[in-house]
């Protein structure tokens, strides 16, 4: 099964049995019988792992140290306590009696002297002795207290706080000597003292060690690897070494062959016991094994991606990941989870996700092809197509896998297939078996190796540019212009064979033929025809004003410019010769029909010629104005005197009415008088009299008519009337 393997026990000094297997993992998360054909697996031979071994902190707890010398504190009281000096009579060596016989001899003869020196004092203060006797008597006396000196010299007080050590000249054994005044065991002997709160103190063959709480201290006796476990250890052996504590919280403690590891949590350690590799579970581990090594870098993040010693390997594989390996030239994939391997010939390929859409491993090929897009693979030459959205799981030699491309892609070649797609408003051209061949709107598929697609043809009208187009004119004039044309494939099949040779894209090439095939016989076109043409539709032809509107209006038209003439111009002639003869030509012989053309920006190229041409024209524009001002002033004074003579008859009209009113208004009124009463008439009289007064007018009242030609012709009259000049 996927991820099971061997198992066997191994135990060392200070390490209890722990399991050995070849892989520890869950199984993986696509474990089915299609993955399980594709990849089996591997064999992933034997990893050593050990187990923590010490629980809690290093000598706080019981632990199996098997044959290794662990020592736990032997002084159990303070210095100078009953406890204290029980074991210091017990571990030091007492003093033999024949060195406590002679040492004691030693003090006798030093205090026999003492007895002489009061007879000796008295003979050196008698006055009856002579001066060199008395003399002699007094160097004797101080002879006496030499010896004295000698002992009070040799006595030791060692103070309260002080621990002093005696090492003996005879044999060198050590003895300790607590606060108090010593005699005996200083006489030939050598000491060395040391504060009671010193960590070690050592002298001859006594060591005294204190390890506080928190250290170990390390030693060794005869060779030996020697733990202290924290308290004070008096030991009493010439062969013992120590080094000196070392904390508990290192991760690496190493002594001898001892070795004290900590791997913090989320860490592994990696070490070799015989050069096998071997790993160490997160914990403290107490070993004891000359062969065990701790490797450099020894200390690895349990999430690293890859873990390698030796040809141990440690790969883990994070959730949505996959890694390709290589075990022995044969590829292999390895799943989500932690995999344990001991394989010699392995090579780890790196790690790459689910979601990736190609990942190999020797001959082993997995595919995730993209949405939208299509896989294409080579399975021993023969071309493939992968489906998107699923998973395609190859194991195969001669398998390749080229990619992926775009799906919308209108040609997808791979090896002898080919995809093409005819958009609408398009032509698919293909060649099969070298006869070409049009392919309908649609997606084809192109098996053979021998249809081969060829392009594309538009099938919509398209406007091209011919630029410089340049020509000489029959009657010798240099043109040179730009044009365009509008055009559409009717026939694709016939424009492909005529105007294309499969050099580059089918439409460019087809487009570039028609540009130059329409620009020579544009540049034909010109040479045949004379440029002076253009001026006959530049004339006026003066056209009969309509009798009816002159009648009635009395107004003249003005001429303008018929499409007779307008088509006689020199671009609408050459666009029409152009139609005539090329379009026919590109329509019967290369399936194109030529729409419309337009000629644009016509430029003399000769400047001389230019500007005398530009001179004319601009005189024949001057010309053109003047005549076109006189024309608006004589219509602007036939339309005034037609205004001023249809005014002068209105007025006459209203004249000849308004007279005919009055004249029919008196003539009523004298009829009405002529009938009427005398006072009514003199009434009348005097009302026309009132208003003409009340006009500003002269009255003059006679009785009759005589008598107002009498009143006027006399010398009254004359006076009243306007003096003549």
């Amino acid at each position: 099964k996927f991820g099971s393997g061997r198992f066997r026990l191994l135990h060392l000094h200070g390490q209890a049995p722990i399991a050995v297997a070849a892989m520890v993992c869950e199984a993986p998360s696509a474990e089915s019988l299609e993955w399980l054909a594709f990849d089996p697996g591997f064999d992933h031979g034997s990893v050593t792992k050990y187990a923590p071994n010490v629980q809690g902190t290093f000598g706080e707890q019981p632990c199996d140290y098997g044959k290794t010398d662990v020592r736990e504190r032997n002084v159990t009281g303070q210095v100078g306590d009953p406890q204290f000096n029980q074991l210091v009579a017990k571990t030091q060596t007492a003093m033999t009696p024949l060195q406590l016989c002679w040492r004691a001899a030693v003090v006798g003869l030093a205090l026999v002297p003492i007895v002489g020196l009061k007879p000796l004092a008295t003979l050196a203060a008698d006055p009856s002795q002579s001066w060199p006797s008395r003399v002699l008597f007094a160097l004797v006396m101080i002879a006496c207290l030499v010896p004295l000196r000698f002992l009070a010299k040799q006595v030791l007080m060692v103070k309260q706080g002080e621990i002093c050590f005696v090492q003996l000249m005879e044999d060198g054994t050590t003895q300790i000597l607590l606060a108090g005044i010593h005699l005996l065991p200083c006489l030939g002997s050598t000491t060395k003292s040391f504060p009671v709160t010193a960590d070690e103190m050592r002298y001859g063959t006594l060591v005294l060690i204190r390890v506080r709480s928190g250290f170990i201290g390390l030693g060794t006796d005869n060779g030996k690897p020697v733990l202290l476990l924290p308290g004070m250890h008096l030991y009493n052996a010439p062969n013992f070494e120590y080094s000196g504590p070392t904390s508990v919280n290192d991760n690496l403690i190493k002594n001898g062959t001892v070795n004290i590891i900590r791997v913090q949590p989320g860490q592994v350690g990696l070490a070799t016991v015989n050069g096998t590799p071997i790993m160490l579970e997160s914990g403290v581990h107490f070993i004891d094994e000359a062969s065990f090594v701790m490797e450099r870098g020894c200390f690895k993040k349990v999430d690293e991606a890859l873990i390698q010693l030796g040809q141990m390997q440690i790969v883990v594989v994070p959730r949505g990941k996959i890694a390709p390996v290589l075990v022995n030239g044969e590829g292999h994939f390895l799943l989500e989870g932690r995999h344990f391997v001991s394989q010699g010939r392995f090579s780890y390929q790196g790690l790459q996700s689910l979601s990736d859409e190609y990942a190999c491993a020797g001959t082993r090929h997995r595919i995730l092809v993209p949405s939208g897009r299509i896989g294409l693979g080579l399975e021993a030459g023969e071309p493939l197509l992968l489906e998107a959205g699923q998973v395609h799981l190859r194991n195969s030699a001669l398998f390749q896998y080229k990619g992926s491309v775009d799906i919308t892609q209108q040609v997808i070649s791979h090896g002898s297939l080919n995809i093409v797609t005819v958009r609408d408003g398009q032509f698919g051209i293909s060649y099969k078996d070298g006869v070409i061949k049009l392919l309908d709107p649609g997606r084809h598929t192109l098996d053979s190796a021998t249809h081969v697609p060829g392009g594309f043809i538009s099938a919509g009208q398209q406007t091209l540019r011919i630029s410089e187009v340049t020509g000489m004119s029959s009657d010798n004039v240099e043109l040179r212009f730009d044009a365009a044309i509008c055009l559409r494939v009717v026939d694709p099949q016939k424009a492909v064979v005529m105007l294309t040779q499969g050099k580059r894209d089918r439409m460019e090439e087809l487009q570039a033929n028609v540009q130059e095939r329409a620009k020579l016989a544009l540049s034909i076109i010109i040479g045949n025809n004379n440029l002076n043409r253009k001026h006959g539709a530049t004339l006026l032809v003066e056209q009969p004003a309509r009798e009816e509107e002159q009648q009635e209006e009395g107004f003249v038209e003005v001429p303008e410019k018929s499409k007779e003439d307008e088509a006689n111009s020199f671009r609408q002639y050459i666009h029409d010769i152009f139609m005539h003869s090329f379009s026919v030509s590109m329509l019967n012989e290369c399936g194109i029909q030529v729409i419309d053309m337009s000629i644009e920006d016509v430029v003399i190229v000769n400047t001389e010629l230019a500007t005398a041409m530009a001179s004319a024209a601009v005189a024949n524009s001057s010309l053109e104005k003047s005549t076109i001002e006189a024309e608006i002033v004589q219509v602007k004074a036939t339309a005034e005197s037609k205004v001023a003579l249809i005014e002068a008859r209105g007025k006459a009209a209203a004249m000849e009415i308004t007279s005919k009113a009055d004249a029919d208004r008196i003539k009523t009124v004298s009829d009405a008088l002529h009938s009427a009463c005398p006072s009514a008439q003199q009434m009348e009289l005097i009302r026309a009299s009132g208003c003409a007064v009340s006009q500003g007018s002269t009255v003059m009242l006679a009785q009759d008519m005589s008598a107002l030609a009498t009143l006027l012709g006399g010398a009254q009259g004359a006076a009243l009337g306007p003096k003549l000049k």
